[in-house]
């Protein structure tokens, strides 16, 4: 209890914070139902999410991003996500999609069909509406591996072809694209970007 109270107060200091900046959002991980039935976890993070939003007035939105499968992880599935928005006050959390965890969480994005059939089920579960952000990241482990491995852009599981799939995917062009890597390779990843835009 006094690290989920300590987790809550940083956020909502995050989140003042974040709008005397002028951020657009702020992301937080749900966390892990280790000691707890998944579904007491759930609410848990529900109940936390509206005390943290409790008598909230700023500007910088609140996002849950989607976790990578690890242990007793919550959010790594959509339909968890959705169950915590559904016990979430008022319609103002968006989400945070994050490509490697998903990746690694079993949801496919290696190609332009697999990218469409992952976002129509994210639409079917939560609501492509919100959707807000997404940590752009390639993947160390294949599908489905449940480890949480960034890697730079085309060169992990995902590929650039799954990149190139998800920036003309028609209904992400409102999407923030963060890309997440370390510092040492930046350069290389910038280029590429470069590259894939240039083909848009």
């Amino acid at each position: 209890e006094r690290i989920r109270q300590g987790s809550l107060r940083i956020i909502r200091e995050e989140l003042e914070r974040g709008s005397a900046l002028g951020a657009r959002a702020v992301m937080f991980h749900p966390g892990s139902a280790r000691d707890v039935p998944l579904s007491m976890g759930i609410r848990m993070v529900a109940d936390g999410i509206n005390e943290v939003l409790k008598g909230y007035k700023g500007s910088t939105q609140l996002l849950i991003e989607i976790s990578a499968v690890s242990g007793n992880v919550i959010g790594d599935k959509f339909d968890e996500v959705r169950d915590i928005l559904k016990l979430v006050k008022g319609e103002d959390v968006g989400v945070c999609f994050d490509t490697a965890h998903a990746f690694a969480s079993g949801y496919d994005l290696r190609d332009k069909k697999s990218v469409a059939a992952t976002f129509d089920s994210f639409h079917k579960e939560i609501g492509l509406e919100r959707l807000v952000m997404s940590h752009c990241n390639d993947s160390k482990v294949e599908l489905g591996a449940k480890k949480d491995r960034h890697d730079f852009l085309g060169e992990g599981h995902i590929g650039l072809d799954g990149f190139k799939a998800m920036l003309t995917e028609e209904r992400l062009k409102h999407l923030f694209w963060i890309v997440e890597t370390p510092i040492e390779g930046q350069e290389a990843d910038i280029k590429k970007l470069k590259k894939m835009r240039a083909a848009l």
